[in-house]
């Protein structure tokens, strides 16, 4: 089947009802399958409009176990994820970057001018619609079931998008140890703590750690020992 997913928080700034109204949609259409996983104050109200509905193409399920959440957001075929208007300019959901990480395409309603929405449609890693566009959505996940190449090539982006970010987070995050270290390394009386810090910035963390037989300790460790010299 094909499954469109929304994992997390149902709260008041998330207008999560939109997977109810497409379930309605797609209630003679046997291949597409809805899932609502997580909790929060709307939790219930989504359990009583299924069973008003009697929908038999879409369940809700609580939180589930946090081992479990990487398989969960890479079985979904498209990946729901809202933004209300209240919260629209500075939210973007942190499970929008889990879902990127394992290339699972965004189906975001968010006003337009959303901060989600920028993302989504900057990173090309879905579509983006509004709370009232239902027919969009509707012919967008039509045209996801049927164009292997048109939800791979969002697939693609995702994964690359969160590479990029990846790789941009390991490179502020070395330079702010390098700083650190520059700093430390100043009033260092360890002789050796101190050439481990020259090779580090000179030729990396792998040089450093192979040359002085660091292999159990990551840097993070090595830093707190240099607050405590």
């Amino acid at each position: 089947k094909f499954i469109v997913m929304y994992s997390g928080n149902m709260g008041k700034a998330h207008p999560v009802e939109v997977l109810i109204e497409l379930a309605i949609q797609f209630q003679n259409k046997t291949e597409v399958f809805f899932l609502l996983i997580g909790g929060g104050d709307k939790y219930r109200e989504m359990e009583a409009l299924i069973a008003k509905n009697k929908l038999q193409n879409i369940k809700i399920l609580p939180w589930q176990d946090t081992k479990t959440l990487p398989f969960t957001l890479s079985g979904a075929d498209l990946a729901l994820v809202t933004v209300g208007n209240e919260a629209s300019d500075l939210s973007i959901p942190s499970k929008t970057y889990n879902l990127m990480s394992v290339g699972t395409p965004i189906l975001c309603v968010a006003p337009q001018n959303s901060a989600l929405a920028r993302l989504v449609e900057n990173e090309k890693i879905g579509e983006v619609f509004q709370n009232s566009d239902l027919q969009s959505i509707v012919d967008f996940i039509q045209k996801s079931m049927i164009n292997f190449e048109f939800l791979n090539y969002y697939k693609r982006n995702a994964l690359k998008a969160s590479l990029k970010m990846q790789e941009n987070y390991a490179l502020k995050r070395k330079k702010v140890y390098e700083k650190t270290l520059l700093t430390a390394k100043e009033d260092l009386k360890d002789e050796r703590l101190r050439d481990f810090i020259n090779i580090y910035i000179g030729e990396g963390s792998k040089r450093a750690k192979n040359d002085f037989a660091i292999t159990n300790t990551d840097l993070d460790t090595i830093l707190l020992s240099l607050t405590v010299i």
